[in-house]
């Protein structure tokens, strides 16, 4: 076994010999560098009610209409300035005001309803208790709704909450998130929906959903069981294949676009030839946001 794992560290791209070499053993403790093992992945889980998503409708104060004026769209920068995988850098305006600001909560302009603290931060610079770094549910919301917030009004896309499958897995039916009660357009007047996806504490993944074909297809910087044959996986599919369909028929979506809700249904593809993670370093959650920029922006 040892001699079978040294020759894949000899075969190994560059860029994982040089983790290796940076934070092994000798360098970084175990449960910094891989995955840890969690007791179970739906212990715990804080999803807000249904109540309380529903209220989410980002009706923004004055004050941060005014903050907005200065926002500018976020444009990806490939050239990695910084090009260690082993460090975390932190721009001197983070720094200080993690380590010098007396603020302990505080809000986005282009979002009124989500409230961080430091945790949202220490988990972006992978300095959280576990060191683990994971995106949470409130760094993908906030950039769903900043991919709402630069949306061209002639977009042919509509983008839902992290919360949307968790719910629909709890057997609810989150119709709010398909009409305008809480985003800016309907599903009946866009032809895709863009679904991000939360294994609980395990993996973020992304979907998207095509109205009028029923094709899903999934964005996953982790890659793919093909056939698929994980369980947490399977079930995702299954509450999809039955509920997408009951809500584009409670939606009028059905009937908006003509579709024949008789001879529709769902169907699965996987994504490939897309960005992948490190095998050593690299957050699921940091893709699914590049994923929904690029599928979207670009």
């Amino acid at each position: 076994m040892n001699l079978l794992f040294f020759d894949k560290i000899l075969n190994a791209p560059s860029h994982l010999k040089l983790a290796l070499q940076r934070c092994g053993t000798t360098k970084r403790r175990y449960v910094n560098v891989l995955r840890p093992q969690l007791e179970s992945p739906y212990t715990d889980l804080k999803v807000p009610s249904m109540d309380e998503l529903r209220k989410r409708k980002n009706v923004l104060h004055p004050f941060m209409i005014e903050m907005c004026a200065d926002l500018q769209p976020w444009e990806e920068d490939s050239s990695r300035r910084w090009k260690r995988i082993d460090k975390v850098y932190c721009g001197f305006e983070l720094e200080n005001f993690l380590f010098t600001s007396s603020h302990t909560r505080c809000k986005f302009p282009w979002y009124n309803d989500i409230t961080v603290d430091r945790t949202f931060w220490e988990a972006l610079l992978c300095i959280d208790e576990k060191r683990i770094g994971w995106l949470l549910d409130e760094h993908i919301d906030l950039w769903v709704w900043y991919m709402w917030y630069f949306r061209d009004s002639s977009a042919d896309w509509s983008m839902v909450s992290c919360y949307f499958v968790t719910l629909l897995l709890q057997n609810s039916m989150p119709l709010f998130y398909a009409t305008d009660e809480i985003y800016p357009i309907a599903w009946k007047n866009v032809e895709q929906v863009f679904i991000p996806i939360n294994e609980p504490k395990q993996h973020w993944s992304l979907a998207h959903f095509h109205i009028k074909s029923g094709l899903v297809t999934f964005y996953d910087s982790e890659g793919y069981h093909e056939p698929e044959t994980r369980p947490w996986y399977l079930n995702m599919r299954r509450c999809l294949e039955c509920n997408l369909p009951a809500i584009l028929e409670q939606t009028d979506v059905f009937g908006s676009k003509g579709i024949n809700p008789v001879e529709y249904s769902i169907k699965f593809k996987n994504a490939h030839n897309i960005p992948k993670q490190g095998g050593i370093f690299g957050d699921c959650g940091v893709f699914v946001c590049l994923f929904l920029y690029r599928l979207v922006c670009l």
